[in-house]
């Protein structure tokens, strides 16, 4: 496989980091996009280091690890759910040795793919990253966990949204974040899906998705992701990876 990657720091604030994070390994087909939760401001100051930006890095490097001890012992739909568990798991390690104001712990959202063959991905996901698969429409295989929440968040407080409807799976605008709790297990979505010869893999952070409202196939296909940057308007962090096979050159 063949990846090309963007990422980019938000246009809102000088002193907020970009606290999406990726990994890349073409050579066995393994791809992650992570997306960290703004934090709140301390008088003033957005937090530096970013508590987000901290754990988005710790559950990437957790769940590589995960990946190459298990990855001759078991299939990958249990790496994958496995290399969730593990890297939530460790988010709860760093959690666990601070104070968190209204027990907003740090947390990460974002999307694990594997390719099985040249032909075939298996993936895990939670949150509100994107991921689609691009040939002569596109197919997305993820969907937006906060949409929800998104429409009626002016009912609640943000103490409400972030304690009682965010890992939540009883409440009917809930959505998961890796924040360390048990419960966001429950909101990782697992799915695979069958790819055509030229086929594409798209995947990026919410501050990139409105590309795909923007723009039509032939642009998607045959822009690089640096070319996309210049479509989308939002001022969050934004990160893509375009995967396609070598012989798509």
């Amino acid at each position: 496989m063949k990846s090309t990657i963007v990422t980019l720091k938000n246009r809102t604030y000088a002193d907020k980091p970009n606290e999406d994070n990726y990994f890349c390994d073409d050579a066995n087909g393994l791809y992650i996009i992570m997306d960290g939760v703004t934090r709140d401001r301390e008088n003033g100051k957005y937090p530096v280091p970013s508590p987000a930006a901290i754990v988005t890095k710790i559950f990437i490097e957790s769940a590589y690890k995960f990946y190459v001890a298990n990855k001759s012992l078991y299939p990958i739909e249990v790496i994958l759910s496995g290399m969730m568990a593990f890297g939530n798991s460790k988010i709860a390690e760093f959690n666990s040795k601070k104070q968190w104001d209204n027990d907003f712990f740090p947390g990460t959202v974002g999307i694990i793919l594997a390719f099985c063959n040249p032909l075939k991905i298996m993936y895990a996901y939670i949150g509100d990253c994107y991921g689609a698969v691009i040939n002569q429409k596109i197919i997305p295989f993820t969907r937006c966990q906060t949409e929800k929440i998104a429409k009626h968040k002016k009912n609640y407080s943000s103490i409400e949204i972030r304690n009682e409807i965010c890992n939540n799976i009883l409440h009917p605008y809930s959505y998961g974040v890796l924040n360390g709790s048990i419960k966001a297990l429950s909101f990782v979505e697992y799915g695979e899906k069958v790819l055509l010869k030229n086929d594409k893999v798209i995947l990026c952070t919410d501050g990139f998705s409105d590309i795909f409202t923007k723009l039509d196939i032939h642009a998607l296909n045959t822009l690089y992701p640096s070319q996309l940057e210049k479509y989308s308007k939002s001022p969050d962090d934004k990160t893509l990876i375009m995967i396609s096979g070598d012989n798509n050159d």
